[in-house]
């Protein structure tokens, strides 16, 4: 199904955004931060599994909403977590995290514009789904690994 109006998505991902923002410091404050972002990276994953096989509004809508809490409550959780264990070299602890942010800022949407040049949106959807599992993969087993199992 074809929308005409992208804007439904975009409004309901960006109010999710704000207001999980606003209330996500008190949530950040509460638990640990690598207790976070599994539930985060979940709510990703899920939100772009969604949009893989999205066909009607209501799916976009839920998609955008889990997309959006997803993302609101990861960045400053990974950045919480990376300044507590930086220790001393917290300069370049930030710096290797935020340039890595600004690659996936950059380069995302170019290889992603290239695969639906060459396939289509639910295929971009799904490799951005197999990317955020990649991702949950990895967080879990290094961050569990080196702290204690992620439960």
């Amino acid at each position: 199904m074809e929308f005409s109006n992208p804007g439904i998505f975009f409004f309901f991902f960006t109010i999710t955004l704000i207001l999980g923002r606003a209330l996500g410091g008190k949530i950040l404050d509460t638990y640990d931060r690598k207790k976070m972002s599994l539930p985060c990276f979940a709510a990703i994953i899920i939100s772009l599994a969604i949009l893989t096989v999205s066909a009607t509004l209501p799916m976009f809508i839920l998609a955008a909403v889990l997309l959006g809490t997803g993302l609101a409550l990861l960045y400053p959780s990974l950045l919480l977590y990376t300044i507590e264990n930086a220790g001393s070299v917290r300069g370049p602890a930030m710096g290797t995290f935020t340039g890595f942010a600004d690659l996936g800022m950059g380069a995302g949407p170019m290889i992603m514009g290239i695969i639906i040049q060459r396939t289509s949106y639910p295929m971009m959807f799904f490799c951005l789904t197999l990317i955020a599992v990649v991702n949950f993969i990895y967080f879990y087993y290094t961050i569990g690994k080196k702290r204690g199992r992620v439960e």
